[in-house]
């Protein structure tokens, strides 16, 4: 809910082991009024910036209702406060396929995917059958099932057991790969990235390129050496 879910590595969906769907869902809700109230005021919760981008969240939620999936609202709020202050509320929408709207599109606002799943396994395999992603969030106290997401799937970055931290650490290279982007910056990695290296190669006064010059059948024993 970070700026209402208005960031670039806000996570797009949840996997979670599938007997304990309607207990994360329970702890979001938990957390929704812990931390905004009843939304009365709401003055620590963002807005989505402007009338299009809100009308497009509702467009995702209209699509998952009209699909028949499980939309959960986290808080109650009137529908035209929602368009009058634009304010979107914490959604949550249950097993949604692949073919949901939601599930295609950078969601950029506070609406989260939630899809159980089997086995690790199956979460995995559902990542890698995706695009890659820019950011990838592990929650687990085992270091090995850690270890294992980490080393069978492939993202531009991940923070373990929060979310969004790993772009605020100055010394950690920031970027995607594949569809989400390609290159990094921050630190070291922003420097070399920003910049041109100039490759400059000097030449010795007996040129090594004179031993491979015509014709080549004088020198075709030493060409078959160096090229296998």
């Amino acid at each position: 809910w970070f700026n209402a879910g208005q960031t670039c590595i806000a996570p797009d969906y949840v996997l979670v082991d599938a007997g304990r769907v309607d207990a994360l869902v329970q702890a979001l809700r938990e957390q929704v009024g812990a931390r905004y109230g009843n939304f009365d005021d709401a003055s620590d919760y963002s807005r989505i910036i402007n009338d299009a981008q809100f009308a497009r969240l509702k467009g995702y939620v209209s699509d998952a209702r009209a699909r028949g999936l499980q939309v959960v609202e986290l808080a109650q709020i009137d529908a035209e406060r929602q368009r009058r202050e634009r304010l979107f509320p914490p959604t949550v929408i249950l097993q949604p396929g692949d073919d949901a709207t939601v599930m295609q599109e950078e969601i950029f606002g506070p609406i989260l995917p939630v899809r159980g799943y089997r086995t690790l396994d199956d979460a995995i395999a559902t990542i890698n059958g995706r695009d890659r992603p820019l950011a990838l969030y592990p929650f687990s106290h085992d270091a090995a099932t850690v270890e294992k997401i980490l080393g069978r799937t492939v993202s531009g970055g991940v923070t373990v057991n929060d979310t969004l931290l790993h772009f605020a650490i100055n010394g950690l290279p920031f970027g995607g790969i594949g569809a989400s982007g390609m290159g990094a910056y921050h630190g070291r990695a922003g420097f070399d990235a920003m910049s041109k290296r100039l490759p400059v190669l000097w030449q010795t006064k007996r040129a090594g390129s004179d031993l491979l010059r015509p014709p080549y059948s004088k020198v075709a024993k030493f060409i078959d050496f160096i090229s296998r």
